[in-house]
C-alpha cells in the first residue's frame, strides 16, 4: 500500500510540475509559408534578426511553423479549428483571406499602431482586422517571351504596361 501511495504521489507530482511548466511557459507559434524571411547567406540569421529582439523584449520564444504555401498553412487552420495551435498567421493574402474568414479560424485584432498603415490598405483587405498587412506590392509579372523581349522587358514601366499593345501579352 505504501508502495502504490508513492507512486500516486510521484505521478501527481510530475503532473503537476508539467502543468506549472505550462503556465510559466511563453510561446507564439507562427504560422507562414516556407520562404518568409528566407534570404542571405544565413536565413537563420535573419529570423533571429527578425524575432530574437520580440523574443528578448517579451521574455518569450517564437515558434516557426512553415508551410509549403499560404493555402496549406489555411487548411492546417481549419483542421485545427476547434483546437487551435496557431498564435498568429503570416501570409494569408488578399485571395485567402476571404476563406479564412467564412471558416472561423481568425480572430479580429487592432494593433495600437494601425495608424501607421494607410487605411485604404487595411480597409481593402478587411477593415474589421482580421488580418493587418504588413507586405503589399507586385507579386509576379508574367509574360510571354516570344511576344514581348527581354529588351523590352528591361526598360517596362507601369505607364507602358498600360499601353494597349501589351494587353493581350501579360497576365498580371
Amino acid at each position: 500500500m505504501a508502495v502504490t501511495i508513492i507512486v500516486i504521489l510521484a505521478i501527481s507530482y510530475e503532473i503537476h510540475q508539467k502543468y506549472l511548466k505550462k503556465l510559466t511557459e511563453r510561446k507564439i507559434i507562427i504560422y507562414t509559408y516556407e520562404s518568409l524571411l528566407k534570404w542571405g547567406t544565413d536565413p537563420n540569421a535573419t529570423l533571429q534578426a527578425v524575432y530574437g529582439g520580440f523574443e528578448e523584449k517579451y521574455g518569450c520564444e517564437v515558434e516557426i511553423r512553415e508551410f509549403d504555401d499560404a493555402r496549406t498553412a489555411l487548411l492546417a487552420l481549419i483542421q485545427e479549428k476547434d483546437a487551435p495551435k496557431a498564435d498568429v498567421v503570416i501570409g494569408i493574402d488578399n485571395v485567402l483571406v476571404h476563406e479564412a474568414i467564412e471558416q472561423g479560424v481568425l480572430e479580429p485584432f487592432t494593433p495600437s499602431n494601425i495608424d501607421e498603415i494607410p487605411e485604404w490598405l487595411v480597409n481593402s483587405l478587411d477593415p474589421k482586422h482580421h488580418v493587418i498587412p504588413y507586405d503589399y506590392g507586385l507579386i509576379a509579372l508574367v509574360y510571354d517571351s516570344e511576344r514581348i523581349s527581354e529588351g523590352e522587358m528591361a526598360g517596362m514601366t507601369f505607364e507602358r504596361l498600360l499601353e494597349p499593345e501589351f494587353a493581350s501579352k501579360l497576365v498580371l
